[in-house]
């Protein structure tokens, strides 16, 4: 073997043991999260395998920010729980400074694609979990059997036990359709029905002691 080609195979395999410990993406398990901070304590679920075989797990990162969708005075959050699988996102420099105050920062030091510098992204899965999507076609946010799913014909479909609309005023531009029954704030005054019934039954007392028929032009319920 030549002297050029031995610095090569040197060269290559110092390449090479540098690579190793270059983090750039992997997949982790939350183990504990701050909703209040959007930290979270995280597990590498692909274990690290030395040249001599053996294989150890990685150590938990820490203080790990949680990335969900925030923009322009909008956001969306959901439940992190442990358990939940995650992609870890290894930023090229240290965050050390810039997560401490945003905005244009020096780094704190050298480190590059470090452990301690993971970002979380919620929703990576393996293939053997399956999709929560029903078609191909559709938006569809699901919670605890709540789902509202955005149709591709324009259509809206919630489903909930339970629905609180907390506004002081609500505009329909189309007809309302209601399959069941209609009340009050506070039940006082009965249900749409009762109402109904109240009218198309009402009578008043005439002057000759008796009553007057039943209103002609009846309240009707298709």
């Amino acid at each position: 073997m030549s002297k050029k080609d031995n610095l090569t195979n040197v060269l290559e395999q110092a390449i090479r043991n540098r690579m190793a410990e270059l983090q750039t993406c992997a997949p982790g398990e939350i183990i504990s999260y701050d909703y209040k901070t959007q930290k979270a304590s995280v597990q590498p679920t692909i274990n690290r395998r030395y040249k001599d075989g053996e294989v150890s797990p990685y150590p938990v990162i820490n203080n790990v920010p949680v990335i969900f969708p925030r923009s322009g005075g909008a956001s969306m959050t959901f439940p992190v729980k442990r358990g939940d699988t995650v992609m870890l996102c290894f930023a090229a420099r240290s965050l050390d400074e810039w997560l401490k105050r945003g905005g244009k920062v020096d780094q704190s030091d050298t480190r590059m694609h470090s452990l301690n510098d993971a970002i979380a992204v919620p929703g990576l899965l393996p293939f053997a979990t399956g999709s929560m999507a029903k078609n191909n076609d559709d938006v569809l946010l699901t919670y605890a059997g709540n789902e509202v799913t955005l149709k591709k014909n324009g259509r809206m479909d919630l489903k909930s036990a339970y629905v609180t609309i907390d506004s002081p005023e609500v505009y329909m531009t189309g007809d309302l359709v209601v399959r069941e029954d209609i009340f009050d704030r506070d039940r006082e005054f009965g249900s749409n029905n009762d109402q109904r019934d109240k009218y198309n039954n009402h009578r008043h007392d005439e002057n000759n002691d008796t009553t007057t028929d039943p209103p002609q032009n009846q309240y009707l319920w298709d």
